[in-house]
């Protein structure tokens, strides 16, 4: 598994999302590694770490993070950092091997990415089989209709979007198998019943115009993490970390100085 190291003190590891990589962190690493450890790792299949074999779901990647650690970091004091997909990943992580992290921050993340009976925070699921079949016909044409809905709309009319998704996601892009299994797996995940067992102090942090995984859904992850503290960004689409990235930072920063 492809990962970097930069930067001296606790450590922060953190963990990409859907079909990206280790690069969209780069705000965080020029930004924290003056007072942390900052490590940031491809999954299996994404980004430099294509040459690995499957399956490409959950309880693999996990495995993946949790040999990582112990092998390579070899600390107990992690603070473990998911975007979107890397919630999940997270989530699975703390429920494998929970000692080895002491905090857990959770950006534009979902305990379920699709509406269900008893969940009305997630998106319909002939969403996602759309976007299932959209990747089958033209991979890399469904990709770029999906990363439009990374940022809002008022985001997109400050930032340039471009430097996110042509420089830093589209040319490490995984293949259409890694990304029909992630998805798959994606569609299927009900995280609910691990967050009642988290008590590792969380910041949820979300944008209020998300469309990609719901505000609303962070909002009930608070109610159920009973050692969570909630920002929401109430102009940020799915990407707060990139898109106001200054204000992300100090957010992360204060959070981590109270441990």
């Amino acid at each position: 598994m492809h990962y970097e190291i930069s930067g001296k003190g606790k450590p922060l590891l953190f963990i990409h999302g859907w079909t990206m990589n280790s690069r969209v962190w780069k705000e965080q690493v020029r930004y924290f590694s003056k007072h942390f450890q900052v490590i940031t790792v491809d999954l299996r299949g994404h980004g430099l770490s294509k040459d690995l074999g499957g399956p490409y779901n959950f309880e693999t990647f996990a495995e993946d993070v949790v040999v990582f650690v112990k092998e390579k970091l070899m600390t107990q004091r992690v603070t473990l950092i998911g975007w979107s997909m890397g919630v999940f990943v997270s989530l699975k992580v703390l429920s494998k091997e929970r000692n080895l992290f002491d905090s857990l921050i959770i950006i534009s993340g979902t305990p379920v990415f699709t509406t269900k009976d008893d969940y009305p925070y997630g998106i319909p699921l002939t969403q996602v089989r759309l976007l299932h079949r959209k990747i089958r016909n033209n991979y890399l044409d469904a990709l770029k209709d999906f990363y439009r809905n990374l940022f809002s709309k008022e985001e997109s009319e400050k930032i340039d979007e471009r430097d996110f998704i042509e420089s830093l996601i589209l040319p490490f892009v995984p293949s259409k198998q890694v990304a029909l299994c992630t998805l798959k797996a994606i569609e299927e995940a009900d995280f609910r019943q691990k967050l009642k067992s988290v008590q590792t102090p969380t910041l949820i942090i979300h944008g209020a115009k998300d469309a990609i995984c719901l505000p609303e859904a962070s909002y009930f992850m608070h109610t159920q993490l009973k050692n969570s503290c909630l920002e929401v960004f109430s102009l940020a689409g799915h990407v707060p970390f990139f898109s106001e990235k200054d204000r992300f930072n100090r957010v992360v920063e204060k959070f981590l100085r109270r441990l």
